[in-house]
């Protein structure tokens, strides 16, 4: 059975990019701009979603509320934090510290490593 992902990413050609290697990579790929149209896929996709991948600071809904409102519909869905400031992470910012979170930009290897260790855990 092929996993699925959800890759929510508000910068269409890092979004793009990131779609093309999880799809090298061998998922099944559900690709959003925004939480709107995420939230959207999410409701709409008839099978498993094991994986959310998204950006932290986005417009409208950031990756911590998304993600928030997506388990909620898919419990058992990991997720995968990523941004280009690590601020996400420090002390008052929208993450703990201990969520799984990947600093943009990352290579092929830490993505498809961070992936396999979450879908693996």
């Amino acid at each position: 059975m092929t996993e699925t992902i959800l890759l929510v990413e508000d910068d269409e050609s890092l979004r793009r990019l990131a779609q093309r290697l999880l799809v090298k990579f061998g998922y099944e790929v559900i690709a959003a701009g925004d939480g709107a149209a995420a939230l959207a896929g999410c409701r709409d996709c008839p099978t498993e979603i094991q994986l959310l991948i998204t950006d932290v600071f986005m417009p409208d809904i950031g990756g911590a509320e998304l993600a928030e409102r997506l388990l909620a519909i898919r419990p058992s869905m990991k997720v995968l934090y990523v941004s280009g400031n690590e601020a996400a992470i420090q002390p008052g910012g929208p993450l703990a510290k201990s969520a799984p979170f990947l600093v943009k930009p990352y290579s092929q290897d830490q993505l498809r490593q961070k992936i396999r260790e979450l879908l693996d855990s």
